[in-house]
């Protein structure tokens, strides 16, 4: 028995090395972590691929891909996340449409526009450019109306013809309605092929007299008016965007250089009062120079009193020596 026992404990104590020095050998080798490292190398170049096809489709940069899939358990997963953001991002983008292009419209008039197809794009842009023109339209009114009244006679008479021009402006400004101009360009910009060209038409049709609604609902009436209105009508006189523009280039100018804008201006600039001012301000009375009264320090009289104490004591003992 003893000669059977040796050889099993000989090979049990081989194993028993065998283990122990086994881990040891696979680290010094490198066996395990080479190809462990193969394999995260084969999974890294395939998450980059399929990062790189996401974002093709998405937008989204791989970088950022790629963060959601390390916080990820599976591509599915990440695909919904993007899908969330981008469902959100997209609710957002289309609330700040809506709320741009219904700013200034009441909401039964919005409505009417949505449910006939139009998009907030175009109900926006179409909004921005007639309030726009309206607005240069009371600032020509309106200085038209202050330069009447700061002018002297002479010179507002010499202006005739510039007053009954800002007149005809003015005249316009009160025939158009925002919620019409609005709708009549959205409404015929195909046909004429343009806003700006759309809103030429609308201005027309108000200097003539002429409901281009008509042009809506029966487009050969409505020429057939138009026509007959424009019989002798002065076409240097028809005022379009391109007049109203160059009426505010000229208003603005001539507000620059108005004497009295100017040297307001100027005085804001430099900081030193303005003519007004000198006009309004009353003249100053001259005041005799008054030497500032200071007032008398108490101890000063004490201090007087003992001073003249010890100096007719001091005479006194002289007086006294001498005798």
């Amino acid at each position: 028995m003893s000669k059977l026992k040796k050889p099993y404990t000989k090979i049990l104590v081989i194993l028993i090395i065998f283990a122990l020095l086994l881990p040891t050998v696979i680290v010094t080798s490198n066996i395990l972590p080479k190809s462990n490292a193969k394999a995260a190398n084969v999974i890294n170049k395939d998450d980059r691929k399929i990062a790189e096809e996401i974002s093709n489709m998405t937008g989204v940069k791989i970088e950022e891909v790629m963060k959601l899939k390390n916080n990820s358990n599976s591509w599915n997963e990440v695909l919904n996340r993007l899908k969330n953001q981008k469902t959100n991002a997209q609710a957002d983008k289309d609330a700040r449409s809506t709320v741009l292009a219904q700013n200034g419209l009441d909401d039964d008039f919005f409505k009417k526009l949505t449910a006939e197809g139009f998009k907030n794009e175009e109900i926006t842009e179409v909004k921005m450019l007639v309030e726009r023109v309206m607005f240069e339209l009371e600032q020509i009114t309106a200085s038209s109306n202050m330069t009447e009244k700061e002018l002297p006679s002479p010179a507002v008479e010499s202006n005739t013809k510039d007053e009954e021009d800002a007149s005809a402006f003015s005249e316009l400004l009160s025939k158009m309605d925002t919620k019409t101009a609005v709708y009549l360009l959205l409404k015929l910009n195909k046909d004429f092929g343009s806003n700006e060209n759309a809103f030429d038409e609308y201005l027309l049709s108000l200097q003539i007299d002429v409901d281009l609604k008509k042009y809506v609902i029966d487009k050969d009436s409505y020429e057939k008016e138009k026509s007959e209105k424009s019989v002798g009508l002065d076409t240097s006189k028809i005022i379009t965007l391109s007049r109203i523009e160059e009426k505010m280039l000229k208003t603005l100018h001539n507000e620059s250089t108005n004497p009295i804008n100017k040297g307001v201006k100027e005085a804001e600039s430099t900081g030193v009062e303005g003519p007004s001012a000198a006009v309004n301000e009353s003249p100053k009375l001259a005041l005799p120079d008054v030497e500032p009264a200071n007032p008398k320090n108490p101890t000063d009289d004490v201090m007087k009193d003992v001073n003249e104490i010890k100096n007719r004591s001091l005479n006194s003992g002289i007086i006294e020596k001498e005798k």
